[in-house]
């Protein structure tokens, strides 16, 4: 005889891996530690590089200063810093692939932004010119009851293949694994409250009367502790038992590793520099070196130009300048300079060979041409002595 009973009916999992909204996405941001991780990694890094202006020459940037505009950005609003901004716009752009910065105008100069700010994704819903172009008539948001014209409200987007308004969301691409480990850290929980199993075991080898057990199952819970998940277990004459301990496998380490990576990929951060488990398994301090390089180089390489160039068409390009442009200096960064130290020296190797010119080796190892002027030549004396030629 088998005690117990398979369902008899089968449960799917559809309310469980639903899509999720912007509101589900930012609660997940807020409540969930490795997708905040991922995605404070990502907005904190996005703030490291600082912001420069400039005008593109033949190809050459030409830095140039910001003015007022630059001023603005320093300090967009009365509450946030630069720094909170790019953080707000990466993080979102990031979790959400967009991102809004609703612009202010100057009161009596209508041509002049006086505040920016990033507004919460959820908040916003952008309404659909349905007669032609441009793409949105306006947006609506839950700060004011009164539209918003698409000129006010600069939009920062990974582009997406399935939608021309919506973005590629790294939070959705892994919303299903989101919903698996929470469902399994409520099982986790239900487990620990609701699962008594027995924390003492007493073979006896002569049978008990009730009131006997019950004296010693009394005396000994006493002493277990006031939790008393670990209850006694009485076991009498001959018959064999087998503890099951359904808690030694309940942590599913193969599962929640899965979980992990797969949320760490969506975001493009390696596990090892968010503390997730599957990658401080396999770390050494030069895999988290590489990590973090690697980091830099393929997810937050790409967000910088993505937030450069929303920045630019926000504040540049909507608002009539189409002669300055917006760009994160991350190349100063140190993941960065060894590829620079690289290119120096391939450079000079070619230089030094004959391959290429002066001008084209300044040209490779990123410095302004200049010329180099031959040193003098030393004149040697003759040694004492010496006769006269």
């Amino acid at each position: 005889m088998v005690a117990g009973r398979w369902p008899g009916r089968w449960t799917k999992a559809d309310d469980l891996l639903v899509e999720l909204n912007h509101a589900d996405l930012a609660a997940a941001w807020e409540r969930h530690p490795l997708v905040n991780a991922c995605v404070t990694e990502i907005s904190t890094s996005a703030a490291q590089p600082r912001l420069e202006f400039g005008v593109d020459v033949n190809g050459k940037w030409r830095p140039t200063p910001g003015g007022d505009l630059a001023d603005l950005i320093g300090r967009p609003n009365a509450d946030y810093t630069r720094n909170d901004l790019v953080q707000l716009l990466a993080g979102r752009l990031s979790l959400h692939g967009l991102a809004y910065l609703w612009k202010w105008r100057a009161r009596g100069n209508k041509m002049r932004l006086g505040q920016l700010w990033p507004v919460p994704t959820a908040w916003v819903r952008p309404k659909l010119n349905r007669s032609g172009s441009p793409l949105i008539a306006y947006y609506e948001t839950d700060l004011q009851k009164a539209p918003i014209p698409p000129e006010d409200m600069g939009v920062f987007r990974r582009p997406s293949i399935s939608s021309a308004w919506e973005g590629n969301s790294a939070g959705r691409a892994c919303g299903g694994d989101y919903a698996l480990d929470r469902e399994r850290e409520r099982y986790l929980a239900e487990m620990l409250i609701n699962l008594k199993m027995p924390g003492l075991v007493i073979r006896s080898k002569r049978n008990m009367s009730p009131e006997q057990k019950k004296a010693l199952k009394l005396g000994l819970d006493s002493a277990i502790g006031q939790g008393r998940r670990g209850d006694a277990l009485l076991i009498e004459g001959d018959t064999e038992t087998e503890l099951m301990n359904p808690l030694k496998d309940l942590d599913w380490p193969g599962l929640s590793g899965l979980l992990e990576s797969r949320i760490c990929m969506a975001f493009g951060v390696p596990p090892i520099l968010v503390g997730a488990r599957i990658g401080l398994d396999r770390s050494t301090f030069a895999n988290y070196g590489e990590a973090r390089k690697s980091f830099y180089h393929e997810t937050m390489a790409p967000l910088w130009e993505a937030l450069a160039d929303g920045l630019t068409k926000a504040l540049l390009r909507d608002e009539g300048d189409s002669r300055l442009s917006i760009r994160f200096r991350y190349d100063e960064l140190p993941e960065f300079q060894d590829d620079e130290d690289a290119k120096a020296r391939r450079a000079s190797l070619l230089f030094r060979s004959g391959v290429i010119s002066r001008e084209v080796a300044q040209d490779i190892a990123g410095v302004e041409r200049h010329t180099v002027e031959a040193p003098t030549p030393v004149p040697v004396s003759a040694p004492t002595g010496t006769p006269a030629a």
